[in-house]
């Protein structure tokens, strides 16, 4: 007899949603999971970062359109503070606004540029095994012919944070080949983490 396909847990989603482009990706983003999946059973997650000195300008959606369609697609905004990155690095978003999760729910984060075209609840995650997408590409940096190189790039990145980039460097690539460096342009897949 075939053994019965195991039941999907439901689980959030997260999206990063501020002010200026990000908001009408966060909207495509929403519509595009309640008609791909209607029945998706988690929470839609639209973390915001709140002003504050990490930031110039107020971060926050203000444009009542883009509120009401998110709330019509179902989407909660949750606001977070910028403790480290904001303005300077807004990729930092991406970590910062994990504080804005329900701690111990099992959640899956996307790019608000990411377009759901099929029934995500019927991804097979692996909530027991937390893991990332490994699907990346060159992209960034692109080194000088006469330097610096990735090492001394990705160096003065991480020290410009008063970051330790030793413990991150993959030794078993070789010296100045970009996967020797942790954080590459992540290319967005609905890949399921494998050994």
């Amino acid at each position: 007899m075939a053994k019965k396909a195991k039941t999907q847990q439901p689980f959030n989603v997260m999206i990063v949603g501020q002010a200026g482009r990000l908001q009408y990706e966060a909207v495509l983003f929403a519509a595009s999971l309640r008609h791909s999946d209607p029945d998706f059973k988690g929470r839609l997650i639209v973390a915001e970062p709140q002003p504050g000195p990490k930031w110039k300008d107020d971060p926050r959606m203000k444009n009542a359109e883009v509120l009401e369609l998110l709330a019509g697609f179902g989407a909660e905004v949750i606001p977070f503070e910028n403790e480290h990155f904001g303005q300077s690095y807004p990729p930092g978003n991406k970590i910062e606004g994990l504080k804005a999760l329900p701690e111990g729910e099992p959640f899956v984060f996307f790019d608000t540029d990411t377009l759901i075209t099929g029934p995500l609840s019927a991804v097979p995650f692996d909530f027991d095994r937390p893991c990332a997408s490994l699907r990346r590409e060159d992209t960034w940096p692109e080194p000088e012919l006469y330097g610096p190189g990735y090492h001394d790039i990705w160096a003065a990145l991480y020290a410009k944070f008063g970051l330790d980039i030793g413990p991150t460097i993959d030794t078993s690539q070789p010296e100045e080949y970009w996967k020797r460096f942790m954080y590459t342009e992540l290319t967005p897949t609905p890949e399921i983490c494998r050994d």
